[in-house]
């Protein structure tokens, strides 16, 4: 599943045409920009199996770990979250996801990896 949340370039014209070559994939596109979280929800509320890998489309995490996240699940987890050695960020970008993990994690029950990006 593909979900284009108004990409610039023509990544709707592309998930188009595979859809109407392989009918395994679905492709969704936004009339706008509505940001990371709301595309990974519009592709998780459409899924139809068990589980659901979240990865951004700009391939900085690599599409080849997702095996292991589904050994793991398969093992009984029930959420896996990949964690990132390093991060092609700029500081002044890097520093406010920095902080808003921080923020969240100071306010939350949950526990989650401070390197942990939406790839899980």
């Amino acid at each position: 599943m593909f979900v284009n949340d108004c990409s610039p370039d023509n990544s709707e014209e592309v998930v188009q045409k595979i859809s109407r070559i392989d009918k395994r994939v679905i492709g969704i596109s936004h009339s706008r920009n509505f940001g990371s979280q709301a595309a990974f929800k519009s592709g998780m509320e459409i899924a139809t199996k068990n589980a659901c890998v979240l990865l951004d489309g700009d391939l900085q995490d690599l599409p080849e770990l997702i095996e292991q996240f589904v050994e793991k699940w398969r093992e009984g987890y029930d959420v896996v979250y990949g964690r990132r050695k390093k991060r092609k960020l700029l500081f002044l970008c890097s520093l406010p996801i920095k902080l808003s993990t921080e923020f969240f994690d100071y306010f939350s029950y949950l526990s989650i990896p401070h390197d942990a990006g939406d790839f899980s």
